[in-house]
C-alpha cells in the first residue's frame, strides 16, 4: 500500500480528484488508498490547443500579407496605372533617329573640299545588355576581333552607362571583314548591334587642314551641354575650323523612326518615320589652287633654308573675302576619322613645331617695319608731316642719354615719307611717332594706339574661325598693370617701328594692308562666301561687312600707297618689280630677343592701280625679308597672275 507513495507516475487525488492547471485528467482506476495511477490518465486537448495556436498566427500572417498585397495591386492598377502603361510601351516603342546627310564643303571654284564616306560602328545599348547573357565572354570576344582591350571596352561602357537606352559607340571604324562577322555574332547578344554611317573625308590640300577644322566625337560633356535632340553619343561635332564655326548648318536636322522592338530591344518594325533634312553646303572665297600653291612655294623654300614654320594669307581687298589662309606646318585631318594611338597622339599635340596651331588667326607676332604704313597714315590724317616733310637720317638719334639707331650703318640721308617707306628709315618713324623731338610734335602714344586699333590691331577681326586671339596694342595702363612699369619715350619709339610689346596676328596685318589697298575701308575679313541646301538651292549668301571706311583721307592713303610701290621700284622689295603685275608692299624684319634670327615679314597688294589681292607673309626666324618672306610672295605672284 505505501508502495506508491514514491512512485512519481501516481498522484494522490484531493476528494478524488486532480486540481486542473491547465490539463484535463481522465480518471480510469483509482486504487483502495485513493491514488491514482498517472499512465492511466491522459491529455486530450493539448496538442489541438498547440496547433490551433499557431494555425490561428499563421491565418494572421496570410491576411496581413494579401492584405498588403491587395492594397500594392491597388495602388501599381489604379493610382500608377498610368506611369507604368507608359513605362511598358516604352520598352516596347523606341524613337530612333535617323542621322542626317552633313553638308559638303566647295571652294570658291566650286571644287569640292570634303566627303561623306560610308562607316561600320559597334555601338550598345546599355539598358539592352541582359543579365541573363554572359557580357564579360561578349566583351573578350569584341576585343579579340577588334583588336582593342578588354579594359579599354569597359571604359567606355563604364563612361557612358548611365544613358540607359541611348546608344553607345564602343568601337568605331569598323573594317568590312569585321564589320560582317559583328554583325553576325551581335544576332544572338542582346544590347549590341553594328551600325553603318558616314565619316568625313578630306580630300583638299593638307594646307587647308586649320581653316576646315576636323570632326570628333561627341564627349559627355559636350552631349550635355548641348542639350538638343539633334545629337547622340554616336554622333561627330565639329572641333575646329569651319567645320566647328558653322556646326548647326553643316550639321542638319536629323530624323525620327517610331519602331517596334522586342523584349531583347531588337527592332521588329517601323510604326512612322519622319525624314531627316541634310545639312547645307558652304561655298568659300578660298580658292583651293592658291592654297595650293603658296603650300608649295612655302614647303621648298623653308626645307632649303631648314626652318619650319610661316603664315601666309592673302585676302580680296575689295570685299574682305579671304583667299587663302595657310598656318605651316599643317596636318592631316583625317587622322581623327580613326582612334589615335597614344604614339600617334604624342607625336602630334608634343611636337614643338605645333601642327594643329592656327598661326594665321592665332599666332601673335611683333610687327617689325610693317606696322610703318600705318604709322604714315595716322601722322599724315593728323598734320604731322606731309607728303614733303623731310629728316635727315644720320643712322640714328639720341633722346636724352639713349640712342636709337637706324638699320642702316651713316643713314639714308634727307628722307620724306614715301623715301621712308620705300627704304624702311627708323629714324624718319622714330621722330614721327615721339610726342615731341627738337620741338617737333610727332603723334605721340595715345594717337598712334588709336590708329592701330582703328585699322583692326589689338582687337578681333571677326573672322568666321574659332581661336581668334586679339594680340596686342600696348598702352601706359598695360605696362603699368603687367610689368609694373611706367611708359618711357623710348617705348614710344619703339612702337613707332612695330618693336618693343607690340603684337599682331598675320589675318589682323592682311586686312590692314587691304583696307590701304582699297583706299581706306576695313572690311571685316570673310571665308564663307554661300550657303546652299542639298538641291543647290541658295539659302544665304555673304555680304561684306564694313568695320570702317572713313580711316584715312584718300589723298593721305594715296601718299603711303606710293611709298609702298616705291619699296617695289627701288626700295626693299624690289625682287618683286616686274612688268607682269604692278606690286606694293612693305618689308619687315621683327626683333624676337635672346640669340634668335627675327621673323621675316612682306605685307602689300597688287596690281597697284586696281588691287585684286592683299597678302601678308611671316616666316618665323626667317632672318632678313628679301631672304625669306620676300621670294615667297614672289613667286606666288608670278603664278598667280599668269594663271
Amino acid at each position: 500500500m505505501h508502495q506508491h507513495k514514491n512512485d512519481p507516475f501516481i498522484v494522490k487525488m484531493s476528494g478524488g480528484k486532480i486540481r486542473d492547471r491547465g490539463l484535463d485528467w481522465h480518471q480510469n482506476t483509482t486504487d483502495r488508498d485513493g491514488y491514482v495511477h498517472l499512465e492511466t490518465y491522459s491529455p486530450l486537448n493539448f496538442g489541438p490547443i498547440m496547433a490551433a495556436n499557431k494555425i490561428r498566427i499563421a491565418l494572421g500572417l496570410l491576411s496581413i500579407i494579401f492584405i498588403v498585397l491587395g492594397l500594392r495591386i491597388f495602388y501599381l492598377q489604379f493610382v500608377q496605372g498610368d506611369y507604368y502603361r507608359y513605362l511598358a510601351e516604352g520598352n516596347r516603342i523606341r524613337l530612333v533617329r535617323v542621322e542626317p546627310a552633313r553638308g559638303i564643303i566647295y571652294d570658291t571654284n566650286g571644287e569640292q573640299l570634303v566627303r561623306n564616306i560610308p562607316s561600320f560602328s559597334l555601338h550598345i545599348i546599355p539598358a539592352d545588355m541582359v543579365a541573363d547573357q554572359d557580357n564579360a565572354k561578349i566583351i573578350s570576344e569584341i576585343a579579340t576581333i577588334t583588336g582593342y582591350t578588354e579594359d579599354d571596352l569597359w571604359q567606355t561602357i563604364n563612361e557612358y552607362g548611365a544613358y540607359s537606352y541611348v546608344p553607345i559607340p564602343l568601337v568605331d571604324n569598323l573594317t568590312n571583314e569585321q564589320a560582317i562577322l559583328l554583325k553576325i555574332k551581335t544576332a544572338d547578344w542582346t544590347g549590341f548591334e553594328v551600325h553603318e554611317h558616314s565619316v568625313r573625308e578630306y580630300i583638299a590640300d593638307l594646307s587647308l587642314s586649320h581653316v576646315l577644322g576636323y570632326l570628333g566625337k561627341i564627349t559627355a560633356e559636350e552631349y550635355e551641354n548641348l542639350k538638343t535632340e539633334n545629337y547622340q553619343l554616336i554622333n561627330s561635332l565639329g572641333k575646329s575650323g569651319l567645320e566647328k564655326y558653322y556646326e548647326d548648318d553643316l550639321r542638319g536636322q536629323a530624323g525620327i523612326k517610331n519602331v517596334e522592338v522586342d523584349a531583347f530591344g531588337k527592332e521588329l518594325k517601323i510604326l512612322a518615320e519622319e525624314k531627316a533634312s541634310a545639312g547645307n553646303d558652304l561655298y568659300l572665297y578660298i580658292d583651293q589652287q592658291l592654297q595650293r600653291q603658296i603650300n608649295e612655294v612655302m614647303s621648298e623654300s623653308l626645307e632649303k633654308k631648314k626652318l619650319t614654320k610661316a603664315v601666309a594669307v592673302f585676302i580680296d581687298p575689295q570685299s574682305g573675302g579671304v583667299l587663302a589662309s595657310l598656318s605651316y606646318p599643317n596636318f592631316d585631318n583625317n587622322i581623327f576619322n580613326h582612334s589615335l594611338s597614344q604614339k600617334d597622339f604624342k607625336n602630334l599635340f608634343n611636337n614643338p613645331d605645333q601642327p594643329m596651331f592656327n598661326r594665321a588667326i592665332s599666332g601673335q607676332y611683333p610687327s617689325g617695319s610693317t606696322i610703318k604704313p600705318l604709322i604714315a597714315a595716322a601722322a599724315l590724317q593728323e598734320g604731322v608731316i606731309t607728303r614733303w616733310t623731310t629728316f635727315n637720317s644720320v643712322g640714328g638719334i639720341y633722346y636724352d642719354i639713349w640712342y636709337f639707331p637706324d638699320w642702316k650703318a651713316g643713314g639714308h640721308g634727307t628722307t620724306d615719307v614715301v623715301k621712308a617707306l620705300a627704304e624702311s628709315v627708323n629714324t624718319f618713324f622714330y621722330r614721327i611717332g615721339i610726342d615731341e623731338y627738337d620741338g617737333q610734335y610727332g603723334l605721340g602714344l595715345d594717337r598712334m594706339v588709336n590708329y592701330m586699333r582703328d585699322f583692326g590691331l589689338g582687337v578681333k577681326t571677326g573672322i568666321d574661325l574659332p581661336g581668334e586671339v586679339t594680340g596686342l596694342v600696348p598702352t601706359r595702363e598695360w605696362k603699368w598693370d603687367t610689368q609694373d612699369e611706367v611708359w618711357y619715350p623710348g617705348d614710344t619709339m619703339h612702337l613707332a617701328i612695330g618693336q618693343g610689346s607690340l603684337l599682331v596676328t598675320p589675318m589682323q596685318m592682311a586686312n590692314y594692308i587691304a583696307a590701304i589697298a582699297n583706299g581706306g575701308t576695313l572690311w571685316a575679313p570673310q571665308i564663307y562666301k554661300e550657303l546652299k541646301d542639298s538641291s543647290t538651292e541658295m539659302v544665304s549668301s555673304s555680304v561684306p561687312t564694313i568695320i570702317r571706311d572713313d580711316l584715312i583721307d584718300q589723298e593721305n592713303i594715296d601718299i603711303v600707297r606710293e611709298g609702298m610701290r616705291a619699296a617695289v621700284t627701288r626700295g626693299s622689295a624690289r625682287l618683286l618689280n616686274t612688268s607682269q603685275y604692278q606690286a606694293a608692299g612693305k618689308t619687315g624684319t621683327a626683333q624676337v630677343g635672346g640669340d634668335k634670327q627675327p621673323h621675316s615679314w612682306f605685307v602689300g597688294f597688287a596690281p597697284f592701280d586696281d588691287p585684286q589681292i592683299a597678302w601678308a607673309v611671316v616666316v618665323e626666324n626667317g632672318g632678313d625679308s628679301t631672304d625669306a618672306a620676300v621670294p615667297i610672295v614672289k613667286e606666288v605672284l608670278d603664278w598667280y597672275f599668269r594663271e
